[in-house]
């Protein structure tokens, strides 16, 4: 069966418009109706002509495909394609608050876009490497050549189309190559027919595959797509690689620009990560809050196992016996060090034994914080304690008091380095736990220009703390790349929990007692079981194993560090930890989800989620869920869906009913 072009837009949940496009002969143009791409339009058109003039974060679509190669053929020589690629996609965006772009050599998200000016960006479609590849840029700029990239208008990149890129600039080469596609079920079957057709097949494409036209739009892919981006998977580098494991404390989900933040403060040097990695959309941290979460990661086991529910339980010093860590339970360094890794931790501890940790060397070590800059006599109060204390919560102030105190994120970042520098010809675990942007609101004044569009002086304060800690995440990066070993380091950036009212902190009476940092579309914040509070940034680079620029969407959790660097490294995973091997998800060579469901319990507080389906309690009382279609939590469903919410109060009625007493009640 032969089906149209225009046909299979229809079946893919594509509206018509009233005005004239082309699309495979079609005289149509179409709008994507769909919930997973808002405001914007895709027309199949030819020409320029503004179809959607339309107001912020509009987003038009040109699309071109040549109906024979004899006309692909004149389209190159009109210099429309190069001869590796074809297709051709004009996306012009007008006053958008969502852009993806260049500066310098680096690529990052540009918050706001100049009023009234359109940017082009334009696609092919690579022979060899069978990816997309896009590039951006202002109009009339001589740079545009080849690629692709699809946003949504609405300003939300998780539920955009995004396709791979490169620049036809010396400055800017590679710069944004191989972006997997987010959300590939949104992309028409029709136009990617349309490439298959051009390879010296048929000019009409078969789209018999395609569902009928009164068919519901497809469902967003669940995981992404590796081969589709140009990156199927590969095997396991034969030299071992380094580790990295940054940790941000307190950081919102919605706060990086990865994740579709428009009017913070930039993060280029953490959104590398995403370009030459993976990003999770849902990811979780074990507990609300930084000493329960922390044990979680660092033991791959559900911190509630060992006795460990909230940060009373994770003090310096609890009554006797502290067995918080018992025998026979690894801290996610000790394997790799049997494995003859170097380990290293730097910042905050949270576990037993301060100041002692289990790792080879430590620098900076505090427990749950510290003041950013020195004391009068140059120590950091909360760093390298004889016993554990935390900071002087001082007012918030600009620092330096003196000239030449160094910044206390600064100098996490510049142990990190040295560290990096000192052991880059060996193996090497590397923990760098930032206690930024945690309180006491304490940052650097250089920074205060670039956070002077801030709406409140507490969140500029905040934002110069994460421009610090993006900052030395910079520097990090750099060591590696200076060293050579960039290519074979797993890299992943996290943070411990959601963010947080910091107003119990020094805050002066009369500032607003306001959210520090975004959790995005999330409901809630630190210390809440709603998303806002467990679910988390997580960024995951390894270039010489893992896909650069993917987006995967499957539920996963900081538990699964330790069983995924054990197998990095070719290590057994531990029979009895709760965390799973990632590995064989990202590379495509398993499928499906890591977990089948995932738990929480705080306090009178406790959760599970299984699929799209989240269950929330408070002392028994019972709240569903369809994060699928609800994912701030507005609308409990808990009556409308008893079949759903009854096994999964069972489940996890069953999962607390194996838990110990907290250690420190």
């Amino acid at each position: 069966m032969m089906s149209t072009g225009a046909d299979a837009m229809k079946a893919y949940g594509l509206a018509r418009l009233k005005e004239p496009g082309y699309f495979g002969g079609s005289d149509e143009a179409y709008r994507i109706d769909s919930s997973e791409f808002t405001g914007g339009v895709l027309v199949s058109g030819s020409a320029t002509t503004e179809y959607l003039a339309g107001g912020a974060g509009a987003v038009s679509l040109i699309f071109k495909t040549p109906a024979s190669l004899d006309e692909y053929q004149s389209l190159i020589s009109r210099g429309y394609y190069n001869n590796s690629g074809l297709g051709y996609l004009e996306i012009r965006i007008r006053g958008g608050a969502l852009a993806v772009g260049y500066n310098g050599n680096q690529v990052e998200k540009i918050g706001r876009l100049k009023p009234d000016t359109w940017y082009y960006v334009a696609l092919t479609y690579d022979l060899g490497s069978k990816g997309l590849k896009w590039y951006l840029g202002e109009a009339g700029s001589e740079t545009l050549n080849t690629g692709s990239l699809v946003l949504d208008g609405a300003g939300d990149a998780t539920k955009a189309i995004g396709i791979g890129g490169r620049i036809n600039d010396a400055r800017f080469e590679g710069a944004m190559e191989n972006v997997a596609i987010w959300n590939r079920a949104l992309l028409p079957q029709a136009i990617e027919a349309q490439f298959a057709a051009l390879g010296g097949k048929s000019s009409e494409p078969d789209l018999s595959s395609a569902p009928p036209a009164d068919a519901p739009p497809a469902a967003p892919a669940r995981a992404v797509a590796y081969a589709a981006s140009g990156n199927p998977a590969k095997k396991l580098p034969s030299e071992k690689p380094s580790i990295v494991l940054i940790v941000a404390d307190d950081l919102g989900y919605g706060d990086l620009g990865s994740y579709g933040d428009t009017g913070f403060v930039p993060t280029p040097n953490i959104d590398q990560l995403a370009r030459t990695g993976v990003r999770f959309t849902d990811a979780y941290v074990t507990a609300p809050v930084c000493g329960p979460s922390r044990y979680g990661f660092m033991t791959g086991r559900y911190q509630q196992r060992l006795g460990i529910v909230d940060n009373r339980d994770c003090y310096a010093e609890i009554p006797p016996p502290d067995n918080r860590i018992p025998e026979g339970c690894d801290v996610i360094n000790q394997p790799l060090e049997r494995e003859g890794y170097v380990t290293a931790m730097i910042g905050k501890w949270n576990l037993p034994g301060y100041p002692k940790t289990t790792f080879k060397e430590t620098y900076s070590v505090m427990h749950f914080g510290a003041d950013y800059w020195p004391d009068d006599s140059g120590h950091y109060v909360g760093v390298n304690e004889p016993r554990a204390v935390n900071s002087s919560k001082e007012p918030p102030f600009w620092g330096p008091k003196r000239e030449g105190d160094e910044y206390l994120t600064d100098r996490l970042g510049r142990q990190a380095v040295e560290f990096i520098d000192k052991h880059a010809k060996e193996p090497f675990f590397l923990y760098l736990a930032f206690n930024a942007p945690h309180s006491p609101l304490e940052a650097k004044a250089s920074y205060r220009d670039a956070v002077a569009h801030l709406p409140s002086e507490a969140l500029r304060f905040y934002g110069a703390m994460v421009l610090s800690l993006d900052e030395n995440v910079g520097r990090v990066l750099q060591a590696l790349q200076r060293n050579g070993i960039a290519e074979n380091t797993l890299v992943v950036f996290t943070s411990d929990n959601g963010p947080t009212f910091a107003f119990n902190v020094g805050w002066p009476e009369d500032w607003p007692k306001e959210l520090l940092g975004s959790t995005g579309p999330l409901r809630g914040r630190k210390a809440q079981l709603l998303e806002g509070g467990i679910r988390v940034p997580l960024l995951i680079s390894w270039p010489d194993y893992l896909p650069a620029g993917a987006t995967y969407t499957e539920p996963v959790s900081t538990l699964d560090f330790f069983p995924t660097f054990c197998a990095a490294v070719g290590l057994p995973t531990a029979h009895d930890l709760d965390g799973v091997n990632l590995l064989p998800y990202l590379s495509g060579s398993a499928s499906g989800a890591p977990h089948e469901r995932l738990f929480w319990q705080i306090g009178a507080h406790a959760a599970i989620r299984e699929g799209d389906w989240k269950l929330r309690t408070y002392k028994g009382e019972p709240v569903l869920h369809n994060l699928a279609e609800d994912i701030g939590e507005t609308r409990d469903v808990y009556k409308d869906y008893p079949e759903v919410a009854g096994p999964m109060m069972e489940k996890l009625t069953a999962f607390q009913a194996q838990l110990p007493e907290k250690v420190n009640p």
